[in-house]
């Protein structure tokens, strides 16, 4: 991301924090979404960043000067998301979404009119479908109420499914002491996981924060004590499989190959994957 675009954000989030409400978790979410772009250095900077704009949304309490704050505030989204809009990828967009949505509801008190009307000019804007932004906010939500639909996939011990709704895609890992919840953005092809938990876990050797979102892009895997590993490519083939009437498989059969002078590029092998599956072919230095 440019410079531009991670100034406006901060300043974004900074708006819709509610900083008269700030809570613990507010921050973090920021730094959360910074690392996914950033160094330690530069995740430091925007930090600040954003704490000075935090600052100045602080005001000085005065009942009319709040009312004024969050008229103007409401026109800074609006030109916000718009000057953005162009230079984020939908991907991002999606990201940037869900952090507003987890930033809301860090605090106990209830999201008010004006924070719902900041998100829904978000979502309106990056052109998120009300389908997607329905799910996002089942994800970032506090209900322990599992969300309902084939974006969701539970993964869990086996223990605790007796409230599984029945459109909800399930996968069982015996070794995990807690919960996670898995939402795949068909449209984009971008996942988000959300573990609620006590067992220390990582994911691509990064904590991951209980309860809060994480992306769980290709090639990822979740690892922790005594944990079964849970990869990203066992996760979507549920979620394809659930879309497939029938797999499809790609079998190689003494696949070989030799360079024009006689050297053999590779040696003759057999392998086959099916629908969902993360192959890959590891050869010596120079293979090709």
């Amino acid at each position: 991301m440019s410079e531009k675009i991670l100034q406006a954000l901060m300043q974004l989030f900074a708006i819709v924090a509610n900083a008269e409400r700030l809570t613990a978790q507010s921050r973090p979410i920021v730094e959360m979404f910074l690392r996914q772009q950033l160094n330690r250095e530069w995740t430091e900077r925007y930090l600040a960043v954003f704490d000075e704009f935090l600052r100045v949304q602080r005001g000085t309490g005065n009942l009319d000067k709040v009312r004024k704050r969050a008229s103007v505030n409401s026109v800074k989204v609006l030109r916000i998301c718009t000057d953005i809009n162009q230079e984020l990828n939908q991907r991002q967009k999606y990201v940037v979404l869900v952090r507003l949505i987890e930033f809301l509801h860090s605090s106990e008190e209830p999201v008010t009119e004006q924070e719902w009307e900041f998100l829904t000019t978000v979502a309106g804007i990056f052109n998120i479908p009300e389908a997607d932004f329905k799910d996002c906010l089942s994800l970032a939500g506090k209900s322990d109420v599992l969300p309902e639909g084939d974006s969701f996939l539970l993964i869990a011990s086996g223990k605790d499914t007796g409230t599984l709704n029945r459109n909800t895609l399930y996968l069982q890992n015996e070794s995990l002491q807690g919960t996670m919840i898995v939402l795949f953005i068909r449209s984009v092809g971008i996942s988000f996981i959300r573990y609620k938990g006590e067992t220390p876990l990582t994911l691509n050797g990064q904590a991951v924060n209980n309860d809060f979102i994480q992306v769980f892009t290709q090639g990822s895997v979740i690892r922790g004590p005594r944990l079964e590993p849970v990869y990203y490519s066992d996760v979507i083939h549920r979620f394809l499989h659930s879309e497939l009437s029938s797999k499809i498989t790609f079998s190689v059969q003494q696949a070989e190959y030799r360079f024009s002078g006689g050297n053999i590029g590779l040696h003759p092998m057999t392998f086959s994957a099916t629908s969902g599956e993360l192959v890959a072919i590891m050869g010596g230095s120079g293979a090709g």
